[in-house]
C-alpha cells in the first residue's frame, strides 16, 4: 500500500484569506498542482540518486518548501524544471555532507586501506597520527561545544539550522564554533 506524502505546507498554520494576494494564491496553488502531478516523480528520482526513500521525501518536501518561499516567483518560468534542479541540488548537498561525514569518522584502518595505493607507508601513519589527534581535540570539547562543531565543519550545517536542532541560539551556537576553533588552533600549536 503507497503511503502518500504530505503536503509541504502542511502542518504550517494558514493566513486568513484577506491577506493573501493574488500572486501568493497563484503561487501556491501552482506548486500544489507540481506537488500533485510530480510529487511520486520527483521522490522516485531522488531515491534512486539518495538511495533512501525517506531522505527524498524530505529533499522533495524541503524543494517545494524553497518555492514557495520564493520572494518573486513569477520570474521562474518553468517551476517544474527549478523544482527539479532544486531538489538535485539539495541532493548532491546531502551527498557531499555524508560523504564527508563518513571520509572522516569512518575508522582509521578502512582509510589506510583505501589510500594505501596512492601514499607511502610513512604518510598513511602521519595520516592516521593527525586524525586521531584531531579526534582527541575535538574530544576534549565540552559536549554542545563539541555538537556545534561537528556539526558545522564536518556535517556543514547553516548557524539557524544547529540552532534550532539543538535549541539554543545562533549566537551562542557561533560561540561554541569559536570557541572550538580556538582550542583545535592553541592544542595544535603545542
Amino acid at each position: 500500500m503507497k503511503r502518500k506524502q504530505p503536503e509541504p505546507w502542511a502542518g504550517k498554520t494558514a493566513r486568513p484569506e484577506t491577506q493573501h494576494s493574488d500572486s501568493e494564491a497563484e503561487q501556491q496553488l501552482e506548486v500544489s498542482t507540481l506537488f500533485s502531478e510530480h510529487n511520486e516523480a520527483l521522490v522516485r528520482y531522488l531515491s534512486v540518486r539518495l538511495s533512501n526513500s525517506q531522505e527524498a521525501a524530505e529533499v522533495a518536501q524541503e524543494a517545494y518548501i524553497r518555492l514557495l518561499s520564493l520572494d518573486k516567483p513569477d520570474t521562474v518560468s518553468y517551476l517544474r524544471a527549478f523544482l527539479y534542479k532544486t531538489a538535485d541540488n539539495i541532493a548532491i548537498d546531502r551527498l557531499r555532507r555524508r560523504q564527508r561525514t563518513e571520509a572522516i569518522f569512518d575508522s582509521d584502518e578502512s582509510e589506510g586501506e583505501s589510500r594505501s595505493e596512492v601514499q607511502n607507508p610513512e604518510r598513511q601513519l602521519s595520516a592516521k597520527q593527525s586524525i586521531a589527534q584531531l579526534r582527541s581535540y575535538v574530544a576534549e570539547l565540552p559536549p554542545k561545544c563539541q555538537k556545534a562543531f561537528v556539526m558545522y565543519k564536518f556535517q556543514e550545517c547553516e548557524y539557524a539550522e544547529i540552532a534550532e536542532a539543538m535549541g539554543l541560539s545562533e549566537n551562542m551556537i557561533r560561540k561554541y564554533v569559536l570557541r572550538a576553533l580556538a582550542h583545535l588552533k592553541e592544542r595544535m600549536a603545542q
